[in-house]
């Protein structure tokens, strides 16, 4: 039986708000699982159960954010109740963001918010060489080099085995993704920026704003590429303020 997209950590009926994870290439549901105990009570945090990962390992990862997009979106509709937030990171973010599209283009509910870390503006280039085609020792050696792939990995080898071919098939969709201009979203945006990642610079993150019709918050918080992991605590009670001020007032 496949697992389902998306899932509660836990049940808060009470919850004013849901926040919808969804993960950087090669990541999980398990650093969100950190989350839990850190968000306020009107808050319900789900993950996104993307193939190829966790409990979904046996099933081939997509190679472009299209393919995710495109399976992922009957589930969010029929699974996640509203009011909900999509929350991306990196390779998530460009997730999140394109999965807010085909709801509009559904004729479907905009989420309440879409809040996207760690990624460039949709519509501005990555000017680093792709990586996702080379050779599988040139592949992982080019990873080592990035900041955009947790360190732990490299430290056991069987777990980098199993995780190679997910991680190939994320940096595929993230290197061959192209933004399309459609007009800008309604939802509010909310951006954060890592202070000292050399993935993706804070000037780059700033234009988001070019992407909804509605208020668009930019904070740059301590860290690297990982900041939403490094120092949770700080990230998940700055995403609960921001969504207090932006979103909650309005539910």
């Amino acid at each position: 039986m496949t697992a389902a997209w998306f899932t509660p950590l836990a049940s808060r009926p009470q919850a004013n708000l849901r926040v919808v994870c969804l993960p950087y290439a090669g990541g999980s549901a398990a650093p969100f699982r950190r989350w839990l105990g850190l968000a306020p009570p009107w808050l319900e945090l789900w993950t996104a159960n993307l193939p190829g990962r966790e409990r979904r390992i046996a099933e081939p990862a997509p190679t472009s954010i299209a393919a995710t997009v495109a399976a992922a979106a009957d589930a969010l509709v029929d699974t996640v109740p509203t009011p909900y937030v999509l929350c991306g990171h990196s390779m998530g973010a460009f997730i999140a963001y394109e999965l807010a599209h085909e709801l509009v283009h559904r004729a479907e509910p905009e989420p309440a918010c879409l809040v996207v870390s760690g990624a460039r503006a949709p519509h501005l280039e990555d000017n680093r060489p792709p990586i996702h085609g080379l050779p599988d020792e040139g592949f992982l050696a080019a990873l080592r080099e990035l900041e955009g792939t947790p360190a732990v990995l490299f430290e056991h080898t069987e777990l980098l085995e199993l995780v190679a071919p997910t991680l190939r098939a994320d940096f595929t969709a993230v290197e061959t993704y192209r933004h399309r201009f459609r007009p800008a979203l309604t939802a509010p945006i909310v951006a954060y920026a890592g202070a000292d990642d050399t993935v993706v610079r804070a000037r780059d993150v700033a234009p988001w704003a070019e992407h909804t019709r509605g208020p668009c918050v930019v904070r740059t918080l301590a860290g690297g590429h990982f900041f939403p992991q490094d120092n949770p605590e700080t990230f998940v009670g700055q995403l609960a303020a921001d969504l207090n001020d932006t979103v909650l007032s309005s539910v």
